[in-house]
């Protein structure tokens, strides 16, 4: 398998309740990340995502309480040198973008082919999204199919 990478643009409205929630994100991506093929195979009900959420991500919600925006020490997981670790970053001058209200959800999805990594996309990620943040995630544009690099598919969501 390759290991292949899904960019997600987030961004966030100013309320306190969506920065908590993408910082839940942050905490749950590793064990998505982790636990990939379980998911993919055997799991795609609410419930699921809901108990990822409460029992390993949602404790470490208060520690980042008091912040206001994530900044690159509140990353949970740093990249290792092949940067195969999920995490979030704040979007850069150098991506074209430089609000504070906006990220970069970064998944490298080891995943067999592109009908798989679609499936990820919208089956699983989605729906860990809507866990997370309720009916206010919306996702606004998603360019790519099956027959578009892996490397040109990337998402846009709105909380």
């Amino acid at each position: 398998m390759t290991t292949h990478y899904i960019e997600l643009n987030v961004h966030l409205k100013q309320s306190e309740i969506s920065h908590n929630g993408l910082r839940v994100l942050a905490d749950a991506l590793p064990l998505l990340r982790t636990n990939a093929p379980a998911f993919i195979d055997e799991k795609s009900d609410m419930s699921a995502y809901q108990a990822i959420v409460e029992s390993s991500a949602y404790r470490h919600v208060h520690k980042y309480e008091s912040r206001t925006h994530i900044t690159e020490t509140d990353r949970p997981m740093h990249m290792d040198e092949d940067e195969t670790a999920p995490h979030i970053e704040l979007y850069t001058k150098n991506r074209g973008v430089n609000k504070d209200d906006m990220y970069l959800v970064v998944i490298p999805a080891v995943l067999k082919d592109k009908a798989e990594l679609n499936d990820y996309m919208f089956n699983h990620l989605k729906t860990l999204l809507i866990a997370l943040f309720g009916d206010n995630i919306k996702i606004n544009s998603f360019e790519g199919t099956n027959e578009t690099p892996i490397e040109d598919l990337v998402g846009t969501m709105n909380i």
